[in-house]
């Protein structure tokens, strides 16, 4: 009897460490995504000068070193996700939307023969209309998180403080590739630290609450945003600037996008 026990639990130990998930390895189950080490530090995040209110005032922010994508998770990527879960053809798990499948708001994903699969020359765009709770989900899947807003920011500024209002140059078209993901990732100049189309392409869903009073009082060490809300930060879209910010429902399937982070 305690024999049997003895290898039942090895048996056990083994089928686990077979399905152990190893982000490092560029043939897991999520697929090679490219990452950027950013060195934590400290930056004046906001601005006081920009006519919009919600992105005021600015205020010193000291954040932990982490790693981001380097560009925004593709439809492949975001593919590969959907067809390893139980995800309905109508882009819905649980009864929870994670991506828009039909009009008014269709993504650049089609379902076909059961299966999730980029729209005709879209393999290599950014995913988009995935509402928070889809980003939140790959995320965790792909063993990371959604950024906070301050990690977002630090990144698009290049993790120093600079002069650009977009993230790599005071010239949008250096690196904006316009207001929808229409072509690949990473065909614009980077920012400093090599990260790719923080301006423009898809809008960026954050893992915080939307709130201005929160975010003119924030903790000055790693904020996380408030505890409670009706809307999710997103950041980078169209002709955005780096501080500037807005928010949405989680359910919101209009703009979204999705950009993971890891922890160092």
């Amino acid at each position: 009897m305690k024999n049997s026990i003895v290898i039942l639990f090895v048996a056990v130990f083994i089928v686990l460490s077979c399905n152990k998930k190893d982000f490092d390895n560029p043939e897991d189950y999520a697929g090679h995504i490219d990452m950027i080490d950013v060195n934590g530090g400290y930056f004046e995040m906001g601005n006081d000068t920009f006519f919009d209110m919600s992105s005021r005032p600015a205020h010193g922010v000291n954040l932990n070193g982490f790693k981001i994508s380097k560009y925004e998770i593709t439809t492949s990527q975001f593919c590969k996700f959907l067809n390893s879960i139980d995800c309905s053809s109508n882009g819905y798990v649980g009864g929870v939307l994670y991506i828009s499948m039909s009009e008014p708001y269709p993504s650049n994903i089609n379902y076909i023969d059961r299966e999730f699969t980029p729209k005709t020359n879209c393999s290599n765009q950014a995913v988009y209309q995935v509402t928070w709770f889809g980003a939140e989900a790959y995320c965790l899947w792909a063993e990371g998180r959604l950024p906070t807003e301050a990690e977002w920011e630090y990144a698009a500024r290049g993790g120093v403080n600079n002069d650009f209002v977009y993230s790599g140059s005071n010239n949008l078209e250096d690196v904006c590739s316009g207001c929808n993901p229409e072509t690949d990732v990473g065909t614009k100049q980077p920012n400093v630290l090599g990260i790719y189309d923080m301006t423009g392409s898809a809008a960026e869903w954050c893992s915080d609450w939307y709130d201005s009073d929160y975010y003119s009082n924030s903790p000055a060490t790693n904020p996380q945003g408030p505890s409670t809300g009706s809307k999710r930060v997103l950041r980078g879209q169209c002709y955005m600037k780096v501080f500037e910010r807005f928010g949405l429902p989680p359910e919101s399937i209009a703009v979204g996008g999705v950009r993971l982070v890891r922890d160092n």
